[in-house]
């Protein structure tokens, strides 16, 4: 692509990240919630693989290339001004958002290196990132 076509394709893309947090609180929180509810059922369906405690193997590989996908670049689904009472969002997830946001990232390398080799260790460790953003940062 010429870099002169850069300038047009960028603003384009700003547009759309506006357009993005111009959403509804309602329906980023929900959207947020099913993320999260999604990501809950895997983590249990992996975790019951894990132990096994179900006969079905064959599925972790999916359901951990799930988790990578699911926690990419999560802090982005918390923009600012999605603060809601209906959400399990602490105010923390946007005053201390380094931290939050380094949380985040720690949550996604370790979903990433368990949905590219899923093992009870990478589970572990990504469960506990999971385990310590929702200490400090969920209801």
């Amino acid at each position: 692509m010429n870099r002169t076509h850069w300038p047009p394709i960028m603003a384009a893309l700003g547009m759309v990240s506006a357009v993005a947090y111009a959403v509804d609180t309602d329906e980023i929180v929900k959207y947020r919630r099913n993320l999260m509810d999604a990501n809950g059922g895997l983590m249990g369906a992996c975790n019951a693989v894990l132990q096994n405690k179900v006969s079905d193997q064959t599925r972790l590989a999916g359901f951990a290339q799930a988790l990578g996908t699911l926690n990419r670049n999560i802090a982005t689904q918390f923009p600012p001004g999605s603060a809601s009472p209906d959400s399990d969002a602490l105010p923390d997830v946007w005053t201390r958002r380094a931290e939050f946001e380094r949380r985040a990232k720690d949550a996604e390398s370790k979903a990433s290196v368990f949905g590219k080799t899923p093992s009870a260790a990478a589970f572990a460790d990504l469960s506990a990132a999971c385990k310590g953003c929702h200490k400090d940062f969920r209801k």
